[in-house]
Formats: C-alpha cells, structure tokens, sequence
C-alpha cells in the first residue's frame, strides 16, 4: 500500500526537520515493514516553472522556433523550440542544463541548427506525467497563476515522498493514511486526529428505506445519504493529484471522493447513480442487504458478467430487489456514476469479511474495498465516512444533502471488550518492561484508551477500541508496549546451561532443565523420543477418547488440512501412530516417550484468573510413554519375558525418583477411556493426581492395529516441575547397622498392595527406611 508523506501529515503533526526516511525506519521496527521510500520529485532536479517572453523563427529552420525564457533569475535564456502551441507570455516548464528528465533524458548545452540552445522547454511525455492533464499535444501549458522560478515539482505538488507499506493481514485498520498515521503519532509522541466533519442536512428529498435481510452477523452497519443535484465532474487538482500519488486514477469527483476516504481512514463507500435505484412508479428508494439468490446473473462496473451463488452478499434496490452491487466488493453497471448523473445514494457499510473474500475471490474481483472488509473495518466509524464524503460531495460537486438513514441494527450498542495487561506479564514474556506510567503513554499513544486498574498494583485495564480486530489477549497488547517501546529496548544475554549435575539452578530455568533430565533418564532406560504434530483430526482422535473429552477439543480456526482441524487433549494418538508404523516395519518391541503440550476448553473459561487462560482454553505440558513387546530383543538364551503394567510402573517410579518427588502413590482405576478399566490406576502424589498408567484397552488396541499387549502411562508435568529451587536438607549416618526383617500376613482380597505400604509405613516411622512386598 502506498502513503504519501505530505498526505499523512495532515493528521499527525512532526516536527519540519523529522524525515520520510527516518519515519520509515522506525515504522519498520514497529512491524510496519516500508518495502520502498520514492521520491515523486525524482528527474523533476532543475526543472522549474518559466514564461515564454519572446517567441521568433529559427535562422536555419523553419520549423523550429527561438524563444527568449524568463525563469526568474533577471538573465533570460534562449531555448530552440520544436513545438507548435506555444506563445508569447505563456507559463510552461523549463528543463535547465544539467537536469536529468524522468524520461532519461539529461540536457546539455548544445547548438541546435547553429543556434546555442540553454535548455528546453518540456511536454507530458518529457515529463512522465498523464497526458489526460492536457488535451492538446506539445508544451505543456502551466497557467497563468504558476510563479516564475518556481520548482516544478513544487507548483505540481510532486515535492512529496512515498512509503510503501507492507501491511500483514492482522492489521486491517493500517490500510489507511489516518491508520499509519495512529503508528507514527505513538512512535514520535505526537497526537493523530481526523478533521472535524459536518453536514448540512436539508430537510426534504426522496424518502429512503434500508432493510438488513442478511442479518447483522453479515452486515453489522449499512448507513446510506441521498445528495440532490450534483454535477459530475472532474476532480481538482489537489485531489486527483493525491488519489495518483497513491496510485489511483481519477475518475470524476463523485468517485474520487470515495476513494479519498477510503485511502484517507480506511472505509469504503460506494456511490450509486439514485435515480437508477427507483423503477417507474416507485416513491421511496428502496435499498436492501440480502443473500444472493441462486444464479442471478450480474454486470460488474468493469463490465464483467457473473453468475452470483447462494451466499453471495449483495445491496438491492427497489421493490423488486434487483442486484444493483456485490457488497463489499464491487458496484454495478445498473447503478453506476456518470457525467449525467445529478442524484448520488452514498452507501457506508460494514460486512462479514469472509463473505467478502469468498465472493471476491470466487469471481476473480480483487478489489481495494474487498481488500479491506476482509481485514476488518472500523465499527465506530462507519457513520463518520459517510459524513465526510458528503460534506466533500457538497463542496466540490454541489447538490443538497439530505438526513441519513440506516438499518435498524447500525446503532447497536456493542460494549466494548477490556483486557486486563499485567506489567509483570511484560516483563515475564519480554524479559525486560517499561514502566506503569510508558505503558500507558505508549498504547495512550496508539488511541487506545487505558487507565490504571482500581486498587490494583501495576495493572492497566485496556478498553479495545473497534478498530483493533486483532486484540483480544494480553499478549497482543504486550505485542503493541513492545514494538512502540523499540525491540531496541530489549536486552541481549547468553542462555545458562551447564551439564548433568552442573546444570543451572536459576530459579526462572530450573523447570526447562528438569524435564531435560527427564528425557535423558528415558533415553538411558532404551526409551526413544517421538515428535509428534500437537494437531489431529476428530476421526482420530475419537479412536480413543470418549465422548466427554471430545467435546472438550480446542477447534484451529484456518486449519491447513481437516487432519490436523483440533488440537490434542492427550498425547495417546499420537504414539499409538506411531506403533501403528513401526509395526508395519517389522519392529514390535517398543518404548516411545513423548513431552508436549496438550489443549482443552478451559473450566474457568475467559474470567479465569491466569492470563493464558483468558481465551478461554488451558494448555498444560505432558509427559506420554508407551511400551509394548518384550522387555529385550530375543537373544540365544531363549525368548525374553514381555513388557507388562509394572514395567512401566518401574519406569515411572524412576522419574519420580529423580525429580525427588515424594508421596507417590497409584490409585486403582482411572477415568481416562483409551486405558483398560480393570488394569490401570491413576497416579498420586499424596491426595493430588499427577497422572495415569496402565494397559490400553482393548477396543482402543483394535482400532490402531496393535496385536499385542501395549501399556502407557501419561504424566502432567506442570504439576511435578515448579520452577522454585528446593531446600535440599542433608542428615548424619545413624551409628547403628540396619536390621532386615521377614513378615507375613494374611488379608483380605479386596486389600491391595498400595493399601500395605500405607499402613507399613504410618506403624513403622521413623525407623523404618523402606520395604519390599515380594510375595502375593
């Protein structure tokens, strides 16, 4: 998207010496990338505005004339001249010797048919520039009110710069001028501010109706406004010029407004020719927002012919209902702005911006309204747009406007979402934060509007304006405090590391060590790591989950593909693939470990107290193993004995051993659906579940191919690994030697081995060191 410079800095004030350059730099930094900085005064060097003060014939060429050029400097320069539409005390422009043109040309002295020749006099094509600015041919005529010796590029307001935008698709209310502008006001701590608009309604004009058949959820706001006797036209200079340093033709002023708005804040409108709108007979102006019906057919202003598809939304007019647009993507030939057109409707709208994409895309319409819409417009100024072009219309194509109408769901109160942004959040994700008061300068700066949370320490509350889509987590505002700040701010330092028992014990690194422990102790146990996708389809998954935890799965909005459309509860699925693989390679003994985060719709839902749960989904780190086949490869001395539950019981034993957590404990029985009912427990560590463990069940085996006994356990790991160092307390060696005792005792069969222990270990304390159940 282009800017202009001069443009821009009609809604935020710099200081004169702040540069095109150095404004585009620190948007760059700010994550407005500017792919290119374009000078529109480039070859335009040494050309400036002269008046022909004599015109007379060439001795040696009767075809060529020698004029006598006033360009300011008290000395007159004699030019040779070719071209046929010049006079005496006509204005045009002067190339001096040493300019270089923008057509390449670079002008020397020289002797034209023996005459010396001090420069040249200049036409359109010279000049790159339209020729729809002069009708005629040849020299291209300035007018009367241009001032001698001025810079051409001046006189023609080409003294301005261009930036190129890169604009990502989140930020949709950057496509405007007024939008960077928003950026640039927050980057030099200045103030963006539209112009004050106001319409003179006049009482009177054609009754208008505008109906919402789609629904808000479609159209949000559609205000429209007749404007009465207009004269089509073309534009004035300063506006044709503006439109074309951004890139776009001028059309008439009608059209040339709407396109000023757009590019001005980033609204499109859409002029209608009104008196097409109404058929014979026909009192009131009727205008509605619908579906599209299946197969009408359709005359695009660029003459295309379409055939509209139920779902395609479009504005209709009359009675009848006849397409007179496609909504948000293009205007009508039935409907169009002409030269004869005295009656204007002016539409301002919001629509849903996946209908829009996928009628403009389905029709091959890429439009610069389509563009926008599908990134989101400003809800709280859809009304605004629509007064400023009005009161532009009134003053440059005349007519009389009229009271605006709307549809009945347009004025809809929306309470505006808050965000409730932590300082210690920032400094947590960035390592490094501003302070409370830079906070909220900085998102102050950006119009967002903030104060400091009610008898809360270091906490802002932030009201999310309408034109920001994209905000909707404290992460996104930490996004915005960062790159206004300067990512400059940040510091640089060299990750801690260490090895084995050397590693860090810095109490912010601690957990990320801890797990690596836990993945090294796996893989010295034969364990092999799997890295799976975190993505996974509801056919799969529904291969082992049952019924309450599907309806707890986490939806991708833009999937890539419907295989990966949810995101994992658990990470069961994902290593029973991967044995479904290894068997079909003939490898059938197996110990697979998995460490990855899992998602779920969040029990406290958006209110929750944890900022990664304000949208409403807990994720939580997981520790998955699977074993199946026998405990080692078959050797000489005959087939080994298979994997069974307190294989991978000891297996779990040992990590909880290194972790040094204590009270660990298995409670018969689990309610997780892929574990078998009568052979799996769930972890404890004393009353808290840390986890389960046991055989697959059977149906689950079947679904995944797996013929042999497979045994998994998973672990919630956030629960085992905290990031606050442990006070590690040390004890003398006792004096005496330890005693070894034999037991026996008869119980009952509903009393388990867990049960034992407990009662062992609460009658033995504190002597007793540790015990061994070896017979049942």
């Amino acid at each position: 998207m282009k800017i202009s410079f001069l443009w821009l800095k009609e809604y935020v004030a710099l200081a004169p010496e702040i540069t095109p350059e150095e404004v585009a730099q620190k948007l760059t930094f700010a994550g407005l990338e500017i792919e290119a900085v374009t000078s529109l005064a480039k070859g335009f060097d040494k050309v400036v505005v002269g008046e022909i003060l004599e015109r007379g014939k060439h001795p040696g060429a009767d075809r060529l004339s020698l004029t006598k050029i006033d360009i300011g400097t008290g000395t007159p320069l004699e030019i040779v001249c070719g071209a046929q539409n010049i006079a005496a005390g006509q204005r045009i422009p002067v190339a001096t010797i040493g300019a270089h043109l923008p057509n390449g040309l670079e002008i020397k002295p020289a002797k034209i048919r023996g005459v010396p020749s001090q420069g040249m006099l200049c036409s359109l094509d010279e000049l790159k520039l339209p020729k729809e600015w002069q009708a005629e041919d040849g020299i291209y005529q300035l007018g009367p009110k241009a001032k001698i010796g001025t810079p051409l590029a001046e006189h023609l307001g080409l003294n301005d710069t261009i930036l190129e935008v890169n604009v990502t698709p989140n930020r949709g209310d950057a496509l405007s001028h007024f939008g960077v502008a928003r950026d640039v006001a927050a980057l030099f701590a200045s103030q963006a501010k539209l112009p004050e608009v106001k319409v003179d309604e006049k009482p009177g004009g054609t009754a208008i109706s505008i109906e919402n058949l789609a629904g808000a959820e479609l159209s949000a706001a559609y205000h429209g406004r007749l404007v009465e006797g207009v004269k089509v036209g073309p534009s004035p200079d300063w506006l044709r010029k503006k439109l074309e340093a951004v890139g776009l033709r001028s059309i008439n002023n009608v059209v040339d407004i709407t396109a000023f708005v757009m590019m001005e804040m980033g609204q499109p409108l859409h002029a209608f020719d009104a008196d097409k709108l109404t058929e014979k007979g026909e009192k009131k102006l009727l205008v509605s927002v619908r579906e599209a019906k299946g197969e009408e057919e359709f005359e695009t202003l660029t003459d295309k012919k379409v055939k509209l598809v139920k779902g395609d939304l479009v504005i209709a007019a009359g009675e009848a209902g006849r397409p007179v647009a496609l909504a948000g993507v293009m205007g009508g030939k039935n409907s169009e702005v002409e030269d004869a057109t005295v009656n204007v409707f002016l539409e301002s709208a919001e629509f849903h911006p996946v209908r829009v994409r996928k009628t403009g895309r389905r029709l091959g319409l890429l439009t610069d309204a389509a563009y926008r819409f599908e990134r989101g417009v400003d809800s709280s100024r859809v009304k605004w747009a629509l007064d400023r072009a009005t009161d532009l219309i009134v003053q440059l194509a005349g007519g009389v406007a009229h009271a605006s109408a709307h549809s009945a769901n347009s004025d809809a109160a929306e309470a505006l979402p808050q965000i409730r942004l932590r300082i210690t959040e920032i400094q947590k994700l960035l390592g490094k934060a501003p302070d409370l008061q830079r906070v909220i300068q900085i998102l102050r700066g950006l119009n967002i509007t903030c104060e400091v949370a009610a008898g809360e320490q270091g906490v802002v509350m932030v009201q999310v304006p309408r034109w920001r889509k994209d905000l909707k987590r404290p992460v996104d505002l930490i996004e915005e405090v960062a790159r206004i700040w300067g990512f400059d701010q940040l510091e640089s330092r060299l990750p801690q590391g260490g090895f084995g028992e050397s590693e860090a014990t810095d109490s912010r690194r601690r957990s990320y060590f801890q797990v690596r422990r836990v993945r090294r102790h796996l893989a010295s146990l034969g364990f092999f790591e799997a890295l799976n996708y975190g993505f996974s389809s509801p056919e799969v998954l529904a291969k082992a989950h049952g019924e309450a935890e599907l309806k707890q799965l986490v939806e991708i909005a833009n999937p890539v593909t419907s295989d990966y459309s949810v995101m994992k509860p658990s990470l069961v699925t994902g290593l029973l693939q991967n044995v479904q693989q290894n068997f079909a390679h003939r490898a059938r003994n197996l110990r697979l470990f998995e460490v990855r985060r899992v998602f779920s719709l969040s029990e406290k839902g958006k209110e929750g107290p944890e900022p990664r749960t304000a949208t409403g989904i807990d994720e939580s780190v997981h520790l998955a193993m699977l074993m199946t086949g026998a405990e080692v490869d078959e050797t000489w001395e005959g087939k080994p004995s298979a994997v069974d539950f307190y294989s991978i019981k000891g297996a779990l034993e040992s990590i909880f051993e290194l972790l040094g957590t204590g009270g660990l404990s298995f409670k018969p029985g689990t309610d997780r659906a892929f574990l078998h009912p009568g052979q799996s427990a769930t972890i404890l560590v004393g009353n808290r579940p840390v986890g389960c463990v046991g055989r697959l069940h059977p149906g689950v085996e079947k679904n995944f191919e797996i013929d042999q006994d497979a045994f998994y356990a998973e672990v919630y790991m956030d629960s085992l690994v905290k990031d606050e160092a442990r006070l590690v307390q040390y004890k003398e060696f006792s004096n005496f030697p330890q005693v070894e005792r034999d037991f026996s005792a008869l119980v009952k069969e509903e009393v388990n081995a867990s049960m034992i222990r407990a009662s062992v270990a609460k009658a033995a304390k504190p002597l007793l060191k540790d015990f061994l159940i070896f017979d049942v």
